[in-house]
């Protein structure tokens, strides 16, 4: 589908949001019915994204399109409810049960989008998100599920049904989180984009929804309503913007020793939360939540300091990169037999893989090289090798063309080709990782 079509289909989304909202707002009789339009509207966007774009793996959007079905079935029986049947503020009621089931169908999805967009283990990306979610945890639970567990004129089940909300919260934008930490190489993600504006927004207006009904103010038809609008139709103009195809696609990341400075800054930021909440109920001389407070400091004092040992531990695997491809390149400046070619590229390919890691380095002369060094650092199937290299690459499936090109020399001419066999992943890092130039 073109990028035209889709956003003819996002905008039609927007006009029918727009018009049902206004209607809503202006008209109160008609406000269940057209909050359950609102709502189905996001459902049927997602459906309709999954159906146009067809992603490679669908299931993580059948299951936000089930979370979003459900969010909105307990909003329709609430609704009704109160305009209907007179019921005010019905709690708890089988809404609630719709809500809660629909965090963990959100949770399976995003964790679907994180499992298929991120193959690698990626320690730094996982411990920044658990800081990042430490951080803002720590003020839901300070703020509004603490006072629930001491309110008066609660049940147990009142209790537990009210802390499920922002737990449930917290646990989607956790792994919301995870699927922003790594970084892609080809930028970032428009339906990544509009999932976060549309999580941030449903965080924020539950725990607006949570203390307003711990302080018996909440009522249905106010401006707050837009919160969970905008939720609605961000996480259904994801679905059917084309970049969603790639959210269920494998995708290289950008590797770097340090986190890009924006992530930087939101890392400080929650850092810095459980001291200012600290800071703040000195200064007001109510200070009732210490315990609390020292726990998520220490959780996330722990947390930091592993982030910043796996700094300290890629440093040191960068410089031994670094060593291993200047000590190749000296060998190569001296190399002048093809067997010494040969010699170098298996040693700079052994040192930058270590022993653990299963691999097989081939340098093939000028003459049966063929096209394969004309592209320059690229992939190539099994299939592609004549037979005769074929038997003599014997490992892993997956091979890099790693040719040795002299710069002063025309485009095309090499003069020889080192095969890399290694696994995917290795292979991947291996590509970015093994620029070796010939000098002589």
């Amino acid at each position: 589908m073109s990028l035209l079509s889709a956003r003819r289909l996002m905008a039609a989304h927007i006009a029918l949001v727009t018009v049902a909202t206004v209607v809503y707002m202006t008209v109160p009789v008609a406000a269940p019915a057209l909050w359950a339009v609102i709502g189905v509207s996001g459902v049927v966007a997602v459906v309709t994204g999954i159906r146009v774009h067809r992603p490679t793996h669908q299931w993580p959007w059948w299951f936000l399109a089930g979370g979003l079905l459900t969010f909105i079935t307990g909003d329709t029986y609430y609704n009704v409810m109160e305009e209907y049947f007179d019921a005010s503020n019905p709690f708890p009621s089988p809404a609630d049960a719709c809500y809660l089931a629909t965090y963990p169908l959100f949770a399976i999805g995003l964790s679907g989008l994180v499992r298929h967009r991120w193959a690698d283990r990626d320690l730094p990306s996982l411990l920044d998100t658990l800081i990042i979610t430490a951080g803002l945890a720590l003020p839901v639970w300070v703020y509004l599920a603490q006072p629930l567990t001491v309110v008066e004129g609660l049940t147990w089940q009142h209790r537990a049904i009210s802390i499920a909300y922002p737990l449930g919260d917290i646990l989607v934008l956790a792994l919301l989180t995870r699927l922003l930490t790594p970084s892609p190489l080809d930028g970032p993600n428009r339906a990544v984009r509009l999932l976060v504006v549309g999580t941030l927004t449903l965080f924020g207006f539950d725990i607006a929804y949570g203390i307003l009904q711990l302080n018996g103010l909440w009522q249905t038809g106010t401006l707050l309503d837009l919160g969970w609008i905008a939720f609605y139709t961000a996480w259904g103009l994801a679905a059917l913007h084309p970049s969603m195809v790639t959210l269920t696609a494998s995708v290289p990341q950008r590797e770097s020793l340090l986190p890009p400075p924006r992530r930087l800054v939101v890392l400080a930021v929650a850092t810095l939360i459980a001291p200012g909440i600290l800071l703040y109920e000195g200064l007001s001389k109510q200070t009732r939540d210490a315990a609390v407070i020292a726990a998520f400091s220490g959780v996330l004092f722990l947390l930091v300091i592993l982030r910043l040992a796996g700094m300290v531990v890629a440093h040191g695997r960068a410089v031994t990169r670094e060593l291993a491809l200047r000590g190749a390149a000296a060998s190569l400046v001296s190399a002048v037999r093809q067997e010494e070619v040969a010699h170098s590229c298996r040693t700079a390919v052994d040192r930058l893989r270590g022993p653990d890691v299963p691999h097989r380095t081939l340098m093939l002369p000028t003459e049966r090289a063929a096209d394969l060094g004309a592209r320059g650092t690229h992939l190539v199937s099994p299939a592609a090798l004549d037979r005769g290299v074929a038997a003599e690459r014997d490992g892993p499936p997956s091979v890099l063309v790693c040719p040795m090109t002299q710069p002063d020399r025309p485009a095309g001419t090499v003069p020889g080709v080192p095969l890399v066999a290694a696994p995917e992943r290795q292979r991947t890092r291996l590509s970015e990782r093994f620029p070796l130039r010939l000098k002589g």
